[in-house]
């Protein structure tokens, strides 16, 4: 794995439901051509071990989730985990 990214996003006509969404994404070169759920737990791992990213995986707030992992045949993948806590 090779680098990650935690922003906050409201989409404009999600918001009504939501009190809270957050992101996280990493990215890895050279991890095979086709998403594994190794691949997650990988990325998941990654990303718990990381103070900045742990406190948001944790939080109980959040009772939504989503995953997308993109693989473009080469090696290259991106995990992107949606997060969102309900009003």
């Amino acid at each position: 794995m090779t680098s990650s990214l935690r922003s906050t996003a409201k989409p404009v006509d999600a918001r009504a439901g939501w009190s809270s969404i957050s992101t996280i994404a990493g990215a890895c070169g050279g991890c095979g051509e086709r998403p594994t759920r190794a691949d997650i737990e990988s990325f998941v791992n990654q990303w718990i071990s990381q103070a900045s990213y742990r406190g948001t995986l944790l939080d109980p707030s959040y009772t939504t989730a989503g995953v997308v992992l993109r693989a473009d045949g080469a090696g290259r993948k991106i995990a992107l985990l949606v997060l969102g806590a309900m009003r």
